[in-house]
């Protein structure tokens, strides 16, 4: 009787421990990253350069959100270069995908469905920005950025933004003044 109990006491409290821990965070994952890249960059005033948006180390990922800040003064983005990368193949689009130039914002999304998933690194988006006439640094920061895998669990992942630095002269190389004696 003393055994029986001890046996139920033992499974009832590794039944108590295996429900408190939720599902997803049960197993270990390889570090997701969601990274705008590249991460640095330099311009000149005007000069124009494609930005990407990616994922790195994901698995089975069937859908994705991802908002981006930006200096507006500083940076324009055009809203007809944002363009799906292809990680997730096929899918669905929100509406709400698009670049605000007034506001200095980015969002870009896709699901797909069925039985569909991607795992890996790649592309979610791309987008083409160009340095505004004022020299500074201007970030491309991530607001929002949502990960969904197969089951419709929430990714964990962390985050990497871009900077722009605008110069005003090409970085690299030096000037050489004369130099005049009298």
């Amino acid at each position: 009787m003393k055994r029986l109990f001890s046996l139920l006491l033992s499974l009832s409290v590794l039944l108590t421990l295996s429900t408190a821990i939720p599902p997803q965070q049960a197993f270990s994952r390889a570090e997701t990253w969601v990274r705008v890249v590249p991460l640095q960059g330099k311009l000149l005033p005007g000069e124009t350069t494609t930005v990407a948006v990616r994922v790195e180390s994901v698995e089975t990922l069937r859908a994705f959100d991802v908002s981006i800040n930006f200096d507006p003064e500083l940076l324009y983005i055009d809203p007809s270069s944002l363009l799906d990368g292809g990680f997730l193949g096929s899918g669905l689009f929100p509406p709400e995908n698009g670049v605000n130039n007034d506001a200095g914002t980015i969002t870009f999304g896709k699901a797909i469905s069925g039985n569909a998933v991607s795992s890996g690194d790649g592309i979610l988006f791309t987008f083409a920005l160009t340095a505004g006439q004022t020299p500074g640094q201007a970030a491309l920061t991530v607001t929002q950025s949502h990960l969904v895998d197969f089951a419709h669990f929430p990714v964990d992942h962390g985050v990497e933004d871009g900077l722009v630095r605008i110069n005003l002269i090409q970085t690299g190389h030096q000037l050489y003044l004369p130099l005049i004696l009298r």
